[in-house]
């Protein structure tokens, strides 16, 4: 069994979640995080806030109590709080639509593929 989860919707449900216990959703752009040297003191972070739907942001500040890194493999905030080295995978991911009778194949199956052909240092899959 593979379970994926179509991260637009994931995300979307989470938000939307976090917004019903009462956190304050901002259409912005991290950009720094700064943390205190006493912890008892709230971390400040700087980002551009694109509120009004404009395609360049408000550069604003917001101090904080807690942040939840969730900003993928390149993490400003994992690279702000020095969180050290680690080694990451940049991936993508394409939709895209088979006829039905070459759909039939996939029914019950996932492939992974390994191998230089397919990708130096990692793999490939196909998910139905």
């Amino acid at each position: 069994w593979i379970g994926m989860c179509r991260r637009e919707v994931f995300d979307d449900y989470l938000r939307k979640r976090a917004e019903k216990n009462g956190a304050k959703i901002i259409n912005g752009l991290m950009m720094k995080v700064d943390v205190p040297s006493n912890p008892e003191d709230p971390i400040k972070l700087s980002y551009n806030d694109y509120a009004d739907g404009g395609k360049v942001g408000t550069p604003k500040t917001i101090e904080v109590d807690m942040v939840i890194g969730a900003d993928g493999a390149n993490s400003r905030v994992a690279k702000d709080i020095d969180a050290g080295e680690y080694d990451y995978a940049i991936a993508f991911q394409e939709r895209i639509r088979i006829p039905d009778d070459k759909m039939k194949y996939y029914e019950d199956l996932a492939e992974m593929y390994v191998g230089d052909d397919v990708s130096p240092d990692f793999y490939g899959w196909v998910f139905p």
